[in-house]
C-alpha cells in the first residue's frame, strides 16, 4: 500500500486480510494499492507449494474476490420511513451501527 508491504499470504487458498490504514495517505491524498501475485519457486522452503502429478502446469493467481471493506465508520443498519400524506410530511426512524475491531 502506497509502496509498503501491509502483509502477505504464502498459503494457498487460505483467504488473507490485512489492516491498511497505517499506509493510507490522508486528507483527501490518491492512495495505490498494488496486488501482486508470486509463483511457487518464490516460496520458502517451509511452505507446500501444492504440486501433485495430476496438475499439469502450477497456475499461480488470485482465484476469488478481492475486497477493500471500509470499517469503523457509522452506518445505517437499519431504516423505517412511514409517510403521513395528511400532513404532507415523512417520519424516519433508523439505526446507526459501526464496526469495532471486526465485530458490530
Amino acid at each position: 500500500m502506497n509502496g509498503k508491504l501491509a502483509g502477505e499470504n504464502t498459503r494457498s487458498f487460505t483467504p488473507s486480510v490485512f489492516d491498511i490504514l497505517p499506509y493510507l495517505i490522508e486528507n483527501g491524498g490518491e492512495n495505490d494499492l498494488l496486488i501482486a501475485v508470486g509463483c511457487r519457486n518464490n516460496l520458502p522452503d517451509t511452505v507446500t507449494n501444492g504440486w501433485d502429478f495430476e496438475k499439469i502446469k502450477y497456475t499461480p493467481g488470485i482465484y476469488d474476490n478481492v475486497k477493500l471493506i471500509v470499517s469503523g465508520y457509522p452506518y445505517i443498519s437499519n431504516i423505517q420511513t412511514a409517510p403521513d400524506i395528511k400532513m404532507n410530511n415523512c417520519a424516519s426512524k433508523l439505526k446507526l451501527s459501526q464496526i469495532i475491531s471486526g465485530i458490530i
